[in-house]
């Protein structure tokens, strides 16, 4: 009788075993390699410190969260999901309203248009698969960040 098989599961994926950030990045290849490595370095300098690496559950798994020194709820997650890095902010409404009614990337529209709110927060979630994305993504988490809009 052949012994059964347990699929294998990716480091994002293992809950039990706590990966390293550079084998959760490792998963990508090329342009997505390079995407998520930008999105880490620049989200740390955004943020003020490095990330640290938490179980988030089903959806978000492994997840990358940064968090501004001094407050008290994080600012920005770097969801390194299979395909594509993802990053995920919680938005204040009014930074969300200025974005949606005039300042915003049609990039950033689409996706908060469509973002589930909580209280006074637009939580919204970017795949990055372009330099241009990354781009609008990181002057959000950084407008975020200052309070200020983008």
């Amino acid at each position: 009788m052949p012994a059964s098989r347990q699929p294998s599961r990716s480091p994002w994926e293992d809950r039990f075993t706590t990966p390293t950030t550079d084998l959760l990045l490792d998963q990508y290849e090329g342009p997505a390699q390079s995407l998520a490595r930008t999105a880490l370095d620049q989200l740390e300098k955004i943020a003020g410190q490095p990330p640290k690496l938490e179980w988030l559950g089903l959806s978000w798994k492994w997840t990358l969260v940064y968090k501004v020194p001094g407050e008290s709820e994080p600012s920005a997650y770097l969801v390194p999901t299979p395909d594509w890095p993802s990053i995920a902010l919680p938005v204040p409404i009014p930074i969300a309203e200025d974005i949606l009614t005039r300042r915003g990337s049609k990039y950033l529209r689409e996706t908060l248009v469509h973002a589930c709110q909580v209280d006074q927060i637009r939580w919204a979630q970017w795949a990055i698969q372009g330099k241009a994305q990354l781009a609008d993504v990181l002057k959000l988490t950084t407008g975020i960040v200052e309070g200020q809009p983008v």
